[in-house]
């Protein structure tokens, strides 16, 4: 008597093959959180009247060498990421319009926090923000100059929420 061995083997090789699909086979999930990036996030105001602006003047975000924001324009909220390494973030503000170009200095103090999520997610790091203060340049011409800056939710998750609040003086 002759027996094959594929003819007993093709049944299970089918359901074997078909565990995948019918999500019997694999049970991997991963609760990484949409939104995974930690960013600190900004809003404009106007400084005389205390409500939301639009950036009337194009703005670049410098941090050491590396530019985190080029030339936004007309926005008046925007996301800048925080350093793990360091406790303070020091910013360059360049506001430039057709005619002339200023830049502000802006120092967050913060500490950092690791935060665990999962062997798939990896580890991210939350920050509290501990202070905030702007060295503007001197005022001339046409163009914005920050005038203040005010901590409104010093946590910087993966929550949208406001964190700073840029009060902005325009001529």
């Amino acid at each position: 008597m002759k027996f094959s061995t594929s003819r007993h083997f093709a049944p299970l090789v089918l359901l074997v093959g078909l565990l995948p699909l019918l999500g019997l086979g694999s049970c991997s999930s991963t609760d990484c959180p949409l939104q995974n990036t930690v960013s600190c996030h900004y809003s404009i105001y106007s400084s005389a009247t205390g409500s939301l602006l639009s950036l009337p003047d194009s703005l670049t975000v410098r941090a050491a060498d590396t530019t985190l924001l080029n030339r936004i324009h007309g926005v008046s909220t925007f996301s800048l990421p925080m350093s793990y390494v360091r406790p303070a973030d020091t910013l360059y503000f360049r506001f430039a319009n057709a005619s002339a170009s200023r830049t502000d200095t802006v120092v967050i103090s913060h500490t950092n926090t690791a935060h665990f999520v999962s062997l798939d997610c990896g580890t991210s790091y939350y920050h509290k923000i501990t202070g905030a203060n702007v060295k503007a340049a001197s005022t001339s011409g046409s163009l914005c100059t920050i005038d203040s800056i005010v901590v409104v939710n010093p946590d910087v998750t993966y929550d949208l929420s406001e964190n700073l609040r840029l009060y902005l003086h325009t001529n």
